[in-house]
């Protein structure tokens, strides 16, 4: 049990529990962001549909609302998509003294606080917009370490596994705390990460000397570093990484500095954020034009993720979101043809005849 859970646990046993700050929006109206909230322990009734719980995801605590309840728990957010998701009974730590009502509107307040967010919202002011997606993950970096989830999605290790020969070197985009790293050094691959989070490096560079591996962790800015020409049998990109490059001129540069590093049949595996869903696109052009009517110089599909940091602020990241035909026809721009897309990844081959 993470030291994090024992502490809540504790805080919770008290007489008349613990009083938590809420923050965020996907339990919005019930929940406001920044409303302090008291939180009481199960005790010996288990959860109840309908009630709000503070649940454990991944290291992470929420306050969520409880679908059913057998075995495992089906959880939700009011202002979610209606999908709901399973957690075991045990990471259920506590529910809210008096469960406030679920909206009568259900998704729609997700369309509304998404609509209002678009016209309303901005990343962080930084010089240079990557800096505010560096900072978000300098601070998430604990929580991406104490992850439970899988290191390398088994369908994405598969197509790996089949294009890449075994021994080659891999280099991982936006290798974080470095599990993707030795997911495919376990593969049989030589590894190398690079990751703009110095935080991030620091606990890949620390779990790589426990573990006794061999993958070697570089702090860097993707759009600065250099590999050896025909050095690479492949590149995998970790999720959205690409999207966090925070205009076309500086991707395409990247792509030309991969194109060049890939040896000859080599494989590009290639995350980006991709929408094509009518609401989404109205989503993107209303930031587009909020942009253009404040005077911001912005690109179509320049947007922002939302999170909270150590102190309950809410702060936006930048990230560009693609229609999959924009983002296929980015990376031919750069000489990389689609091979095909699967799950969160595409898988690219280098045609050659790059374009600046």
């Amino acid at each position: 049990m993470r030291a994090s859970t024992v502490a809540l646990r504790m805080l919770l046993s008290g007489e008349g529990g613990a009083r938590v700050r809420y923050g965020g929006d996907r339990m919005w109206p019930a929940l406001r962001h920044g409303q302090s909230l008291r939180v009481v322990p199960l005790a010996e009734r288990g959860p109840v549909a309908g009630e709000v719980v503070l649940a454990v995801e991944g290291g992470i605590p929420d306050l969520l609302r409880v679908e059913s309840a057998a075995e495992d728990v089906a959880v939700a957010a009011d202002s979610g998509d209606k999908t709901s998701w399973t957690v075991s009974p045990r990471d259920i730590l506590g529910r809210m003294a008096e469960s406030p009502r679920r909206g009568r509107f259900g998704s729609w307040h997700r369309v509304w606080l998404d609509v209002r967010e678009a016209w309303t919202g901005r990343p962080d002011a930084e010089s240079d917009p990557a800096e505010s997606v560096r900072d978000k993950y300098d601070e998430q970096a604990v929580f991406y370490a104490r992850s439970d989830a899988p290191p390398l999605d088994p369908a994405l290790a598969s197509r790996i596994a089949a294009s890449v020969t075994r021994g080659g070197r891999v280099l991982v985009a936006g290798s974080g705390t470095g599990r993707e790293a030795f997911a495919l050094e376990a593969m049989g691959f030589e590894v190398a990460g690079i990751d703009f989070s110095p935080r991030m490096v620091e606990i890949a560079r620390a779990a790589a000397t426990e573990r006794g591996s061999r993958a070697a962790f570089v702090a860097a800015d993707l759009r600065r570093h250099e590999e050896r020409e025909n050095a690479l049998a492949a590149v995998v990109f970790t999720y959205d990484v690409y999207s966090f490059l925070p205009s076309a001129p500086a991707r395409l540069d990247v792509l030309s500095r991969l194109a060049r590093a890939l040896a000859p049949g080599g494989a590009l595996f290639l995350s980006a954020r991709r929408r094509s869903k009518p609401g989404d696109l109205v989503v993107l052009t209303i930031q587009w034009l909020a942009a253009l009517l404040r005077g911001r110089r912005s690109a179509w599909g320049d947007s922002h993720t939302r999170w909270l940091d150590g102190d309950g602020r809410l702060r936006r990241s930048f990230v560009h979101v693609f229609t999959p035909r924009a983002l296929d026809a980015e990376l031919a721009r750069a000489g990389f043809e689609l091979v095909d897309w699967k799950g969160g990844h595409g898988h690219y081959r280098f045609a050659g005849g790059a374009r600046a």
